[in-house]
């Protein structure tokens, strides 16, 4: 298990972006359970900072093999149409910190084309 803080940035964007309490609360999930899972095409590492999508191992384990014809099929907000963007803590503090939840549309953007990200200094 580790730590995780969340950014006062990280948790305007869950507050603002995110409409339904009950992906919020999955999103907080994803933080809690899955931040050091390994690589995959649901995270990994940008430039100096880390990402991962609103999915828990257990959930993409049960997407994975799940039929796809009873698939999803509604348009209603999901976890996994979130992406939580958060790097290592410092030396003398271990955990995560997560600092900003970004919509799929804007880590597909780039976080260097993405305005005002002003990520906190790693402390």
């Amino acid at each position: 298990m580790y730590d995780v803080e969340w950014t006062e940035r990280a948790y305007e964007d869950l507050c603002v972006k995110v409409k339904s309490e009950a992906v919020a609360q999955k999103l907080i999930d994803v933080s809690e359970q899955a931040l050091d899972a390994p690589e995959s095409d649901d995270g990994g590492q940008l430039g100096p900072l880390l990402w991962r999508r609103g999915l828990t191992p257990q959930c993409r384990a049960e997407l994975d093999t799940a039929d796809p014809l009873d698939g999803p099929t509604s348009t209603s907000e999901n976890a996994w149409d979130f992406v939580l963007v958060y790097k290592r803590r410092g030396f003398a503090r271990s955990g995560y910190q997560v600092i900003a939840v970004l919509t799929n549309g804007e880590l597909a953007a780039g976080l260097d084309d993405l305005p005002d990200l002003d990520f906190p200094p790693q402390s």
